[in-house]
């Protein structure tokens, strides 16, 4: 037979490809797919896309297995002890989040962070490579991985099982049936900013004058309250009751996942949106680009509109993986994310206004931190995250996202009535600020100031100036589209007297009736 040519030092220079055996194979894929599953297991009370995650699982782990095979083929290296080299790098990479973050604002901290990485996880793959020459720490290693995955998928159905098991509160008809399709039905534009504070507490806890912007959303005709309150502290809970017009969840019902109920209300199966096709409109959805759960589809919505076409931008599941390794470093990852400006325009463009009226559910997720505004009102290149900033610094930074997005929603605004003067227009949060709240709170733990605080939300409506309709001072949200439905059909509208609950922040299960938030009143 001839003999092989050897590079000096005894290197064969030839590619050798070489399948992995069942051992390695089992080692790369179970490391490669656990994180998948970890995730899925610590984020168990959001509405995760399992097709996605299993599709993004299996492209890790093809991915692991053909970079495992090119350094076998490549070096000549034993497979076996190549595979637990590799579950050590992949054990790393997946793991970045647990004691790094990459998602500080200061970039040379972000960098320092990613080398000093990188000097662990070559370390630790040298080491796994070199103690892998003993059997029996590539048992350990097979043995590990199957653990390593079986705890958390066996916690994450378990709690499934419980979930699927619990109470469903409905959200059925509370509005008697429409009697007449009015002549007159005024387009309605629900431009819904989270996390938009009040005006009293917004003022106390940052020092931000919203004075100029309530007068100016009054020079345009808005009605605006200095005393609204949300009936839930948090979005899905919000948002659901809004929808409902009801104060759909109760203290004692058995809920384990709110995001089964409140999922499908906010994309579009709820009675408001069915009110408005009986009364002839159009379900125009404008998500807020992120949030994985409140994504539009049709037939839910008659029509969607896109968040943008930054073709990196992600949304939250993408972009909440990506945090857990060292690939959020990099700064051109963005998640998506809308702008009123930016709905307003590419509703104009894309709905046909010679067709039927329509209602626009516009969910713009800012204020709400990741703080997308530089102090000049520029853009930032990496969005800054609130829980990195001091609490002085965090108000700051909420202050001059307020200010940016106050000019950014009056210009929005603009164009609405410029182009349909006789519109709807509600500028809405779904809750307050949270500078007061801790959120590994229970529901009994919560300050009256924080909860205060939390159930302070923006109110305001621009009603046609043929609408008869109450003050909207101290109404609730709840009551939002039960005085719109009462102004476009012409009839008195069925309040209801605020009410408001708490709820820890992954546990609905222990919500518990409050007061109602008050205006702020200094000690």
């Amino acid at each position: 037979m001839p003999s092989e040519v050897t590079l000096e030092g005894g290197r064969d220079p030839r590619w050798r490809w070489r399948w992995l055996s069942p051992f390695g194979l089992a080692v790369v894929v179970l490391f490669a797919v656990q994180p998948f599953v970890r995730f899925a297991d610590n984020n168990h009370g959001e509405p995760l896309p399992l097709g996605r995650m299993a599709l993004f699982a299996a492209g890790a782990a093809t991915l692991a297995v053909l970079a495992t095979l090119v350094v076998v083929a490549r070096t000549g290296r034993d497979r076996d002890r190549v595979a637990v080299a590799t579950a050590a790098f992949l054990l790393s990479f997946s793991s970045f989040s647990l004691w790094l973050s990459s998602i500080y604002p200061d970039r040379w901290r972000r960098l320092l962070e990613v080398v000093l990485w990188l000097i662990v996880t070559v370390a630790l793959v040298a080491l796994a490579y070199r103690a892998s020459g003993h059997s029996w720490v590539r048992s350990f290693a097979l043995f590990y991985g199957v653990i390593y995955l079986a705890i958390p998928l066996v916690s994450y159905v378990s709690f499934r099982h419980e979930v699927d098991g619990g109470e469903r509160p409905t959200a059925g008809a509370v509005l008697p049936p429409v009697s007449a399709v009015p002549a007159e039905r005024p387009n309605v534009y629900w431009l819904m900013l989270d996390e938009y504070g009040r005006r009293d507490q917004v003022e106390h806890y940052t020092g931000t004058d919203l004075g100029p912007f309530y007068q100016s959303l009054a020079d345009r005709g808005f009605d605006v309250s200095e005393s609204s309150s949300a009936a839930y502290n948090r979005t899905q809970l919000s948002l659901a009751s809004t929808l409902t017009m009801q104060y759909l969840f109760q203290p004692g019902n058995d809920i384990r996942d709110e995001f089964d109920v409140a999922g499908p209300v906010v994309t579009g199966a709820n009675p408001v949106v069915d009110r408005f096709r009986d009364l002839g409109y159009r379900f125009v959805y404008s998500d807020s680009g992120s949030l994985t759960w409140a994504h539009c589809s049709t037939p839910a919505a008659d029509q969607c509109i896109p968040a943008g076409t930054n073709p990196l931008a992600l949304d939250d599941l993408e972009m909440n993986l990506l945090r857990t390794t060292a690939l959020a470093a990099v700064p051109v990852v963005q998640e998506r994310f809308t702008d009123p400006v930016g709905v307003v325009d590419r509703v104009h463009d894309a709905v046909d206004p010679a067709g039927p009226p329509f209602f626009l559910f516009a969910h713009i997720l800012s204020p709400h931190w990741p703080y997308r505004f530089s102090d000049d009102c520029g853009r930032r290149l990496t969005p800054m995250e609130a829980q990195l900033l001091p609490p002085r610094d965090r108000a700051t930074a909420y202050g001059e996202e307020l200010t940016c997005l106050n000019a950014d929603v009056l210009q929005a605004v603009d164009r609405i009535i410029a182009a349909d003067p006789t519109a709807v227009i509600i500028l809405q949060a779904d809750h307050g600020t949270a500078f007061t709240v801790d959120w590994s709170w229970a529901a009994e733990e919560w300050t009256p100031t924080a909860i205060q605080e939390r159930l302070a939300p923006l109110n305001a409506i621009r009603f046609p100036t043929s609408c008869q309709h109450p003050p909207l001072d101290g109404q609730p949200l709840v009551n939002t589209f039960r005085l719109v439905f009462a102004c476009i059909e012409g009839t008195p509208p069925e309040l209801l007297e605020p009410r408001a609950y708490i709820s820890s922040f992954d546990r609905v299960d222990d919500l518990r009736e409050v007061e109602p938030s008050r205006p702020f009143a200094a000690p």
